[in-house]
């Protein structure tokens, strides 16, 4: 048989005898079906957020979680913001995630656009109290790998 190519089908002949004649069976297989297309935008690796700090990002099909982190004067390198953990999802090129900053009992729930070239992200943030569930600020806000 020749190689498959993704998608291709190939007629598979089993022979077989009935009643002492020779009767070709064809049975229509799939070989090799082309993987699908993917579905979540890349978001893994270490991304730099001009005037807030780091952030990494694990990924793992459409789950996403992950640390922020940062430098003194940096949003993200505040005692109570450095070293918050998040967990979200990935669906097409856009990123929810719940970064909980436990030092200060706060989240921030952001949204983000993959940009084209796979190299940026940029979206919305809001950020709560977590035991009042009351807005305290938000804005906009961008990283690049």
């Amino acid at each position: 048989m020749l190689p498959a190519q993704p998608s291709q089908r190939v007629q598979v002949y089993n022979n077989f005898f009935t009643n002492s004649a020779f009767v070709p069976k064809c049975n229509e297989t799939v070989v090799n079906p082309a993987p699908p297309a993917p579905s979540e935008g890349y978001f893994a690796g270490h991304w730099i957020c001009p005037q807030r700090g780091w952030i990494d990002v694990t990924q793992s099909g459409g789950s996403v979680s992950g640390s922020i982190g940062g430098n003194p004067g940096e949003d993200f390198g505040s005692q109570d913001r450095n070293g918050g953990q998040f967990s979200g999802n990935v669906q097409g090129d856009t990123m929810s995630i719940i970064i909980t900053h436990p030092a200060d009992s706060t989240y921030t729930s952001t949204i983000v656009n993959l940009t084209g070239d796979g190299q940026g992200f940029s979206g919305k943030w809001e950020w709560y109290d977590t035991n009042t569930r009351v807005l305290k600020a938000s804005g906009n806000w961008s990283c690049h790998r």
